[in-house]
C-alpha cells in the first residue's frame, strides 16, 4: 500500500519525505528542484498504521475527509479501501503552494483514485456541496488547528454520519485541542459513540467509533489518556529537570511560533 502512494507522487515528480523524529508529519519535494513545498503537513506513519488497523476490521462505503494538503492522507485511504467512496473538502489557506498540492491530489486522482473528489471549499458552509454520499462510515477531521474549528467540522458532519461509523479527529494532542476534543466526545456520546484518546498516534488523534464491537476492542485496548504521552500540554516533569527536558524538536517549534503569534 504504502509504496504504491509512494510511486505515486515519484511518476508526478515529487519526492515524499514520510517524516522523522526532528519532524514528524509528512512532507513533499520537487525532484528536478529539491524544493520542499510550504504547505499544511501530511500525516504520520503512526496515522497510516491507524488506517491500516481499521482496513482489517470493517471497510465503509464512503468517507469523508476535512483537510488535504498534498493529499497523503487521501491517497493512503484510497489504498486501504479502494471500494469506497471518497469526498474531500480543503480550503486552500495553508502554504504559498496550497493550490499545488491540490494539483497534486488532482493529478493522483486521474491517474488511479477515480473514486475520490475533491472540493474546494470551507467547513461547514460548503461540506454540504462536498457530499455525494447520504452517510459516510469514515471521517477524518484534519482541517484548521483549532478548538473552535474542529468542533464545527465535526457539527457539520454528524448528521451525515452512519449508524456503523469512525470518526478520527486529528492533531488533538500536539495543537492543544483538547477542550474541543471534549466538547465533541461529550455530544457524540449522545449519539451512541465510545471515544477513545489515541496517545500512540505521533500527534494524538481523538477517535469516536459507533456499532463496531471489533474497532470499539482494538481501541480500548490500545488508547492511554493524552495526559500519559509527551506530546500532551501539561506533562509531568521527571523531577529536578527542566521543563522543556520532555519535549520533542516539534513540540518546541510549535510552542515557539505559538509565543510568537505565527501559530494558533
Amino acid at each position: 500500500m504504502l509504496s504504491e502512494v509512494v510511486e505515486q507522487y515519484r511518476r508526478l515528480g515529487y519526492w515524499l519525505d514520510l517524516g522523522s523524529p526532528r519532524m514528524l508529519c509528512g512532507s513533499v519535494a520537487d525532484i528536478s528542484s529539491g524544493k520542499q513545498l510550504h504547505l499544511g503537513g501530511g500525516i504520520s506513519v503512526s496515522d497510516i498504521l491507524l488506517f491500516a488497523s481499521l482496513s482489517h476490521m470493517f471497510e465503509p462505503k464512503s468517507i469523508f475527509v476535512v483537510g488535504n494538503s498534498f493529499g497523503l492522507s487521501v491517497a493512503v485511504l484510497a489504498e486501504l479501501f479502494p471500494e469506497s467512496l471518497i469526498d474531500v473538502i480543503n480550503a486552500e489557506c495553508e502554504g504559498s503552494d496550497n493550490r499545488v498540492g491540490s494539483d497534486l491530489t488532482r493529478a493522483m486522482i486521474d491517474n488511479r483514485y477515480r473514486r475520490v473528489q475533491l472540493t474546494i471549499g470551507y467547513s461547514p458552509v460548503d461540506v454540504p456541496r462536498a457530499c455525494r454520499a447520504q452517510e459516510y462510515g469514515l471521517c477524518f477531521v484534519d482541517g484548521l488547528h483549532t478548538n473552535e474549528q474542529m468542533v464545527k467540522d465535526f457539527e457539520a458532519l454528524r448528521p451525515r454520519v452512519a449508524s456503523e461509523c469512525v470518526i478520527v479527529c486529528h492533531d488533538v494532542a500536539s495543537h492543544g485541542m483538547q477542550t474541543g476534543w471534549n466538547s465533541i466526545r461529550e455530544a457524540a456520546s449522545k449519539d451512541g459513540f465510545r471515544g477513545y484518546e489515541c496517545s500512540w498516534t505521533s500527534f494524538g488523534s481523538g477517535v469516536l467509533v459507533r456499532g463496531l464491537p471489533q474497532v470499539d476492542r482494538f481501541f480500548a485496548s490500545t488508547a492511554r489518556p493524552f495526559g500519559d504521552s509527551r506530546f500532551s500540554i501539561g506533562h509531568r516533569v521527571p523531577s529536578g529537570r527542566p521543563w522543556y527536558w520532555s519535549r520533542t524538536y516539534y513540540e518546541l517549534r510549535t510552542l515557539l511560533l505559538r509565543k510568537i503569534g505565527l501559530r494558533r
